[in-house]
């Protein structure tokens, strides 16, 4: 669910409306925080509001510079002490500062804020004045408005209001789902370690139970199953409601479709195509980062930190001959990344990640901050410079206690201003013990994956694909011989000419079409319409009847059921005696 409190400040009588239940209550930056945040929790969404806990206000700022509405950290040293994003002004702020006008109680007349009376059935209902920060309600006894609060809206107060909000809620989602919410993926990455073994990692929601968060995900190592000697086939990664990753098998076909689940215990996560005798997923690409330090590769530098980062370690690499080092490294060490030339938009979509191997120097128990992260540095069209902060790398398995090699690899995507790629940054974030580490393999990685993330179809988006699948569909003139093709799938065909029409049924070499494929030829003018299978396809009809339609204006249906076989029904002719 997305929230966008933006009150009008001309329209004191806007209203948020959830399932026909009516609420207006924008009011300041913390209460406003604590009921999204409840609304979240209902939902299973609430973790991924929590930002972590932090030194201070500014580290809260550099993390997260923007966070989505109800976000909020936890400031160190002090339980009590609370950073939350004032969504209305773009900034965080420590719970408590922010500031409205004293309370009073004061009356307000007609020309200065509302009309003289509420509308019929809102006469308990909140109105705002966000721009003074002060909330006024409907006084029927003296029949105008009072002010109801100004700062310190009770605790009480708000607690009542998120009960409210809360019901309201679980109302509007109850109505897409029949009284409960549906199974959903949340956030979703399959990373390809090594020949069959993929990390999963992701948090997803069963009607009733949440497994996992944005910061706590599940995290699971699967590996398929080697390819068929003969045929390719299509897995499946599902999230079930166990609580587990698992692999779905397809099974081996010439044409291999995608395996079947169930809806109710299992919610798709990606499809990977599995060829025939194959070790490795098909399709599966990389672009080297580092590797050796050799011509092909993205150049490397230290702008932060040169003294203690060594880009050409022949110390122990973790493969090959050199890995990159780092030794005693402090906050803001800086390994840049810098391709040969800029990255355009459109070659960088065609990634889905960032990958590479790491190995640690010495064990870091529960760091305050991961040890390091990945950013991406880039142009606006207008020339100006933007950045990409990747995720948190512990969320995807990074362990920094874990002293052996590791293959993290972190899902992206570019911001939506961001038209091209300057460079790529490992940055070091850790700075309380001595830490250093090996890096070794940096990729870019994209593939035939497909993963699922926030980006989900709406309702709305639902209702309008179905109206398209149900909506009649013109048929499709014809007005000499053709050839069967895909696009004719479920769709009449005219047959319309003077002279015969011989349809011609293709081999699926030349012309691939999937089975259960079906076609309806109709013949409409004055010249006959018959059926031509080429060599080595195979179209099977009663013996009594020959490959030809019977009669004007009657139709015959051409099904397709096996790799070039094919069966016709209908309004066939009967073949002479």
């Amino acid at each position: 669910m997305e929230f966008n409190i933006q009150p009008k400040q001309d329209d004191p009588q806007r209203l948020l409306k959830l399932n026909g239940v009516d609420k207006a209550f924008w009011l300041g930056a913390e209460e406003i925080n604590l009921m999204i945040r409840a609304i979240k929790q209902l939902l299973g969404e609430d973790d991924s509001l929590y930002k972590g806990e932090h030194p201070n206000l500014e580290a809260v700022t550099f993390y997260h510079p923007n966070p989505e509405p109800g976000s909020y950290a936890q400031i160190e040293g002090d339980p009590n002490q609370e950073a939350i994003w004032d969504n209305s002004n773009g900034k965080w702020i420590i719970s408590g500062d922010w500031q409205e006008p004293t309370p009073a109680q004061e009356s307000i007349n007609y020309e200065e804020n509302f009309a003289s009376f509420p509308p019929e059935g809102f006469e308990d209902e909140l109105y705002v004045d966000k721009e003074e920060a002060k909330i006024y309600i409907w006084d029927d006894f003296e029949g105008l408005y009072i002010l109801a609060a100004g700062s310190g809206v009770s605790q009480s107060y708000v607690d009542t209001e998120i009960a409210k909000v809360l019901a309201a809620a679980k109302a509007y989602t109850d109505s897409f789902s029949g009284g409960n919410t549906s199974p959903t993926i949340h956030s979703f990455y399959a990373a390809h370690q090594q020949d069959l073994d993929y990390r999963v990692t992701g948090y997803f929601s069963f009607p009733d139970a949440t497994f996992g968060s944005k910061q706590n995900p599940v995290v699971q190592n699967l590996t398929l199953s080697p390819g068929d000697a003969t045929y390719d086939r299509i897995d499946m990664i599902v999230a079930n409601d166990q609580g587990n990753f698992e692999v779905i098998e397809g099974v081996p076909s010439e044409n291999p479709e995608e395996p079947s689940i169930d809806l109710d215990t299992q919610i798709r996560g990606t499809i990977i195509f599995v060829g025939a005798n194959a070790t490795t997923p098909v399709n599966q690409t990389a672009t080297t980062v580092f590797a050796e330090g050799t011509a092909g590769e993205f150049n490397t530098s230290t702008p932060s930190g040169a003294a203690r980062l060594n880009l050409a370690s022949a110390n122990t690499p973790i493969s090959g001959s050199i890995s990159i080092e780092g030794t005693n490294n402090e906050y803001n060490d800086t390994v840049r990344f810098t391709p040969d030339a800029t990255i355009t938009r459109e070659t960088f979509e065609a990634f889905t990640g960032f990958a590479y191997k790491i190995k640690n120097k010495t064990a870091v128990a529960t760091p305050d901050y991961p040890t390091h992260r990945i950013q991406i540095y880039g142009k606006k069209s207008n020339g100006s410079n933007v950045i990409a902060y990747l995720e948190e790398v512990d969320i995807y398995g990074y362990d920094s206690e874990n002293l052996n090699t590791q293959k993290i690899a972190v899902p992206f995507s570019m911001p939506a201003n961001m038209a091209e790629i300057s460079y790529i940054n490992f940055k070091v974030l850790y700075n309380v013990d001595p830490w250093g580490f090996w890096l070794d393999d940096v990729q870019l990685i994209g593939g035939e994956e497909d993963p699922i993330s926030d980006d989900f179809v709406t309702r709305e988006e639902m209702e309008a694909a179905i109206a398209e699948i149900n909506a009649v569909k013109p048929p499709i003139p014809k007005a000499a011989n053709y050839i069967v093709e895909a696009t004719h799938h479920d769709r009449d065909i005219y047959a319309d000419s003077a002279s015969e029409i011989v349809v011609t049924l293709p081999k699926n070499s030349t012309t691939p079409i999937p089975v259960n494929f079906e076609t309806h030829v109709w013949w409409i003018g004055a010249g006959k319409v018959s059926f031509n299978p080429v060599t080595d396809v195979t179209l099977n009809i009663d013996e009594t009847e020959i490959a030809e339609i019977a009669r004007r204006y009657n139709a015959v249906t051409l099904k397709k059921i096996a790799t070039d076989v094919w069966i016709a029904i209908g309004a066939l002719k009967l073949a002479e005696v």
